[in-house]
């Protein structure tokens, strides 16, 4: 594998900050239904969201996490966070703009954690797998701080089926000794791209099912039961059918009367 170079600190601190202008406009929604977020807390929802994924990649990675390595880290995802709380009204007004983010977000996190991965010479199947944890990890973190059903476990629109795609893609071009540059932004368009257009499109990958076996070979046929015993030998019985006490005593009544 061809050696990449370092990842920029513009560019991590950029998915920090998509990643937490995207919780906390995700916080607004929340709190119109009732649960009300003062500032601490949209400030630390945003530094788990924006810190979250990459904090996982680097564990998967078995090296130091960079966001604790650095004050900006934090100060980005605060900040970030309390401009999207005070943009939330704009933001949810114009509701695509907030897709938007969030596809963005998911595409700089792809980006970032597939190249790492492959960075620090991970196998290409494992690299996938850090990519996309990496990059739906933050949205993880956010749906269980929020106490909402975690989305990536769910069928819907394509979340980390968009940032799986779009690291199998970096994977796919580093293997064929494309350059860097160009496999993210590969990785970042095919992200954003799937993300987009499931939401406009409803597409989502098929719901969980179980194997069954047809309706007609689970209940097998009684009359096909019956001809089974009779051809072993025991002949179908033709029992007379039993008359209730009740109706011979009505019987009995009513030849008295007549």
């Amino acid at each position: 594998m061809q050696e990449l170079p370092t990842i920029p600190l513009w560019l991590d601190l950029t998915a920090v900050a998509f990643g937490a202008l995207s919780a906390s406009a995700t916080a607004e929604g929340v709190q119109r239904q009732g649960r009300r977020i003062d500032w601490l807390g949209v400030a630390i929802l945003g530094v788990s969201v924006g810190l979250g994924g990459g904090f996982m990649r680097d564990l998967l990675l078995g090296v130091p996490p960079a966001t604790i390595q650095n004050n900006w880290y934090v100060l980005t995802a605060a900040l970030a966070a309390l401009c999207g709380m005070w943009l939330s009204y704009a933001l949810n007004r114009i509701n695509v703009a907030v897709t938007i983010l969030d596809a963005m977000s998911l595409g700089v996190f792809a980006v970032v954690g597939t190249s790492k991965a492959i960075g620090y010479g991970v196998e290409p199947l494992p690299a996938i797998m850090i990519g996309t944890v990496a990059a739906a990890g933050g949205g993880a973190v956010r749906d269980l701080l929020l106490q909402v059903p975690v989305g990536v476990l769910y069928a819907g629109t394509f979340y980390a089926a968009a940032a799986f795609f779009g690291a199998a893609s970096y994977v796919a071009l580093d293997l064929l000794g494309v350059g860097s540059i160009t496999g993210m932004i590969v990785c970042f368009t095919v992200t954003v791209a799937i993300r987009m257009a499931s939401v406009w499109w409803g597409l989502s990958l098929p719901e969980q099912m179980a194997l069954r076996l047809p309706q007609r070979l689970r209940e097998p046929n009684r009359e096909r039961l019956l001809l089974r015993r009779y051809k072993r030998g025991s002949k179908p019985t033709t029992r007379p059918i039993p008359i209730t006490e009740s109706t011979r005593k009505r019987k009995r009544r009513r030849r008295a009367s007549d």
